[in-house]
C-alpha cells in the first residue's frame, strides 16, 4: 500500500449501535447533531441508507486510492439488501486499480451474504472484522470461512486485553484506541501483547493513534 492514505467511500451512511465498541462512535454523535438538516448526509439521522451518488466515485478517480468502505457504517447491516450489496461489490470488482477495505462487526451476515448473494471478494478487496474485546473473537471464525485473499483483524477501538489470538488466515492486525470525545481507558500493555503475537505468527501489525488522517477525495 506504500504511502497512500486511506479515504472514506461513504456508499452507506448510518448504522446501529450493536455492541459496546459502538458506545462512543463519533458517527452516531454526528448523526444526532445533524438530523433534520437538509442536504447533510445525516439528514435522516442514524438510519442506514445508500448514498446513490457515491457509486460513481471510484470510477471517477484514476489515480490509485485506498478506500475504507462506509467508514463509521457497515455495508452488512441488515437493512442493506442483497441487490444493494451486489451493486457495491460490482463497483469494487470493476475498479481493480483501487484497494477497498471492508470492515464489519456483522461477521455472520458477512459470511452468509457472501454465499447467498455470490459476492466476489476480488484481490483488490480486504475483508476485515472488527473485534473490540475478547468477547467477540468468534467473529474471526466467520471471516476465516470466506473465500478472500486478504483478511484483516480490526481491533478498533481496543477496549481491553485480547488474550491469546489465533491469527491463522489473517495477514494483518490493526490496533486503535479511542481518541475521540468520551474516549475510554487504553493500556499500551494490551497493544504490546498483540504486537508480540503478530510477530510470533508472522502477521503484519499496525498501530494507529491518530485516526483522523483521512485524505480529501
Amino acid at each position: 500500500m506504500g504511502d497512500l492514505k486511506a479515504i472514506n467511500w461513504p456508499i452507506v451512511v448510518g448504522c446501529e449501535q450493536l455492541t459496546e465498541g459502538c458506545d462512543s462512535c463519533p458517527s452516531f454523535k454526528n448523526a444526532v447533531e445533524h438530523k433534520g438538516i437538509q442536504g447533510h448526509i445525516f439528514e435522516h439521522g442514524y438510519q442506514p441508507y445508500i448514498l446513490q451518488d457515491q457509486f460513481s466515485l471510484p470510477y471517477s478517480l484514476k489515480k490509485q486510492k485506498i478506500f475504507h468502505v462506509a467508514l463509521g457504517s457497515d455495508i452488512f447491516h441488515e437493512s442493506i439488501t442483497g441487490d444493494q450489496l451486489k451493486l457495491i461489490f460490482t463497483v469494487m470488482n470493476e475498479n481493480k486499480n483501487h484497494i477497498f477495505i471492508v470492515t464489519s462487526k456483522r461477521a455472520e451476515r458477512m459470511h452468509t451474504a457472501t454465499r447467498r448473494f455470490k459476492l466476489k471478494w476480488s484481490d483488490n478487496i480486504v475483508a476485515a472484522v472488527s473485534v473490540e474485546s475478547w468477547d467477540y473473537k468468534w467473529r474471526m471464525d466467520y471471516l476465516r470461512q470466506i473465500e478472500c485473499k486478504h483478511k484483516s483483524l480490526s481491533l478498533v477501538p481496543l477496549l481491553g486485553p485480547m488474550g491469546i489470538l489465533n491469527l491463522n488466515g489473517f495477514e494483518s492486525v490493526c490496533v486503535e484506541p479511542e481518541t475521540w470525545e468520551n474516549a475510554r481507558p487504553f493500556s499500551e500493555t494490551w497493544a504490546v501483547e498483540i504486537e508480540k503475537q503478530c510477530q510470533e505468527q508472522k502477521v503484519e501489525y499496525y498501530f494507529n493513534s491518530n485516526p483522523d488522517i483521512w485524505e480529501d477525495n
